[in-house]
C-alpha cells in the first residue's frame, strides 16, 4: 500500500522562480479559457433559465434579495436557488442599468424569451453568463497552481487547459448560461484550503458553496473529517471551520431573516421539487426510464415518478438515497481510517459527485459537472485516471447536447443532437452513457477498496 500524505503535512512550497512560471502559466490558461468563451457570451442561453435569472435579478434590484423569495400564485417562492446567487443577480441588474442606461424590465425579458437579438438582449446574455465564465477561468488558473505542486508544470498546465476546453464545461457556462462552475470553484477552494490547513478559509468557502447550490453539501462531511483528524489541534481546526462558515452564513442570511422559511425551502424542497426518476440526466435511473429525446414540455406524461413504491415498499427516491448513503458512508469511513490523508481526501472528493449523479433520482444533465472539476483536482499520472476523466467528460457533453441543441452557437450542434437522439443497435444513447458512468463509478470504488492510495482508479 502506498503511504498516504497526511492532511496535516503541507507540501513543499515552490522556489520563487518556479512560482513566477506558475503564475504565468495560470494566467495564460485563464486567458485562453476566457477567449474561447468570449464569442459565445452574447448569444442567448437556455431560455427558461435565463428568463428566471433575469426576473430574479429584476426583483432583487427593485425590492432587495428578500423579494426574490416572495410567494408566487401557487405558494412557492419565486426563487428555488440558495441565496448567494440572487445576491450576484442583484449586482448584475445594477451593472446592466449602468452599462445600458436602461432598467432590466419586462420588455427586455420578453425579448430574451422571444429569442429577439437586440443590443439589450445581447448585453443581458453576456452579462449574466459572465460570473460562471469567470469562475471557469479561475478554476483553470487554480488547477495550474495546485497541480504543479505535485506534478510537473507541463502536466499541470495540460490538465487545467483540457478542463477549460472541455465541451461540457464550455457548454454549461458560456452556452447554456448556468452557474454550476461557481459552487464548484468554492468547493475546490474549500478542499484545497483543508490540505493547506487554512481551516477558517475552508469553512468560509464551504459555506459559500452550500449557499450557492444545495448539491455542494456533499463536501461537508469531508471537511468535517479532515478537521477532526488534523492532529493535536483538531479541536481548534474544527472551531475555525465552524467560525468561518458561521461568518459567511450570518452575512448572507441575516438580511433574509424575514423570508427565512422560503430560503430554507431551497434545501428542504430540493429532494422533491421534480419527483421523477431522472430529469434527463444519464444516471443509473435513466435505465429504468430510458428516453430517446428529452420531453421538457410534458414531464408527467413521459417521466416516471420517484415517489411510488417499487421494491419492498421503498420508492426509487429512497432507494437512491440509501444507495448513495452507503457509498458516501463507505468513503467517509475510508477517509477517516486513513486519517484524512491528502491523497485519499482527493480520491473521495472525486468519487462523491459521480456517485451522487449515478445513484440518486431527479438528476439533471448538469449535475455531472462538479465531478469533472473534482477529478481534475485529484489528478494522478495514471491511465485509469485519464480514462475515467475523459469518459465522464464525454458523457457530460453528450448529455448536455442531447437535452438542448444549439445550432446557432455550436457548429454542428443540431447534427450532433440528432445523432444522440437516435437509437444505436436499438438502444438509446443515454443508456450507453448511464452504463459507462456506472462502470467508472464501480471501478473507482473497487480500486479504493482494494488498495487505498493517493490516486483515482490506479
Amino acid at each position: 500500500m502506498m503511504a498516504q500524505t497526511p492532511a496535516t503535512r503541507l507540501e513543499a512550497y515552490p522556489q520563487p522562480a518556479r512560482g513566477r512560471t506558475r503564475a504565468v502559466a495560470a494566467l495564460v490558461v485563464a486567458l485562453v479559457c476566457l477567449g474561447v468563451r468570449w464569442p459565445l457570451l452574447s448569444q442567448p442561453g437556455f431560455i427558461q433559465d435565463q428568463v428566471y435569472f433575469l426576473h430574479w435579478a429584476s426583483l432583487a434590484e427593485r425590492g432587495g434579495v428578500a423579494a426574490v423569495y416572495g410567494p408566487r400564485a401557487d405558494g412557492r417562492p419565486w426563487c428555488n436557488y440558495p441565496p448567494l446567487y440572487p445576491y450576484v443577480l442583484r449586482s448584475l441588474a445594477s451593472v446592466y442599468r449602468t452599462g445600458t442606461g436602461k432598467p432590466l424590465d419586462n420588455a427586455v425579458m420578453a425579448d430574451v424569451a422571444g429569442l429577439r437579438l437586440t443590443a439589450e438582449t445581447a448585453a443581458a446574455s453576456a452579462l449574466f453568463k459572465m460570473p460562471a465564465v469567470i469562475a471557469d477561468a479561475m478554476t483553470c488558473a487554480l488547477l495550474v497552481v495546485w497541480l504543479s505542486r505535485r506534478a510537473s508544470m507541463k502536466t499541470a498546465t495540460v490538465v487545467a487547459m483540457l478542463y477549460g476546453l472541455m465541451p461540457a464545461v464550455i457548454f454549461d457556462s458560456a452556452v447554456w448560461g448556468q452557474v454550476d462552475s461557481i459552487p464548484t470553484l468554492f468547493s475546490l477552494i474549500a478542499l484545497e484550503s483543508v490540505l493547506r490547513q487554512r481551516w477558517t478559509w475552508a469553512g468560509a468557502f464551504t459555506a459559500l458553496a452550500v449557499l450557492t447550490k444545495a448539491q455542494a453539501v456533499l463536501i461537508v462531511p469531508l471537511i468535517a473529517i479532515a478537521a477532526l483528524f488534523s492532529g493535536r489541534r483538531a479541536a481548534g481546526a474544527a472551531m475555525r471551520v465552524v467560525a468561518g462558515a458561521a461568518v459567511v452564513a450570518v452575512v448572507l442570511l441575516a438580511p433574509l431573516w424575514s423570508v427565512r422559511e422560503n430560503v430554507a425551502k431551497a434545501y428542504t424542497d430540493a429532494a422533491g421539487y421534480y419527483p421523477f426518476m431522472h430529469l434527463n440526466g444519464f444516471s443509473a435511473w435513466f435505465l429504468a426510464n430510458p428516453l430517446t429525446s428529452p420531453r421538457l414540455d410534458a414531464l408527467a406524461d413521459h417521466y416516471r415518478r420517484d415517489d411510488l413504491a417499487i421494491l419492498a415498499g421503498l420508492t426509487p427516491r429512497q432507494l437512491g438515497f440509501v444507495s448513495f448513503g452507503l457509498v458516501a458512508g463507505t468513503l467517509m469511513v475510508t477517509v477517516a481510517r486513513a486519517r484524512a490523508g491528502a491523497g485519499i481526501l482527493r480520491q473521495a472528493a472525486a468519487i462523491l459527485p459521480l456517485a451522487f449523479m449515478v445513484l440518486c433520482t431527479q438528476m439533471h444533465e448538469r449535475y455531472l459537472l462538479p465531478a469533472l472539476a473534482m477529478w481534475a483536482w485529484a489528478f494522478v499520472p495514471s491511465w485509469r485516471w485519464w480514462i475515467g476523466w475523459l469518459a465522464i467528460g464525454a458523457v457530460a457533453a453528450l448529455n448536455l447536447v442531447w437535452v438542448w441543441e444549439q445550432p446557432l452557437i455550436v457548429p454542428g450542434g443540431a447534427a450532433l443532437a440528432t445523432w444522440t437522439r437516435h437509437t444505436h443497435a436499438g438502444i438509446a444513447t443515454g443508456v450507453y452513457c448511464a452504463v459507462l458512468l456506472a462502470i467508472v463509478l464501480m471501478m473507482s470504488l473497487a480500486a479504493m477498496a482494494k488498495r487505498p492510495r493517493p490516486d483515482i482508479m490506479a
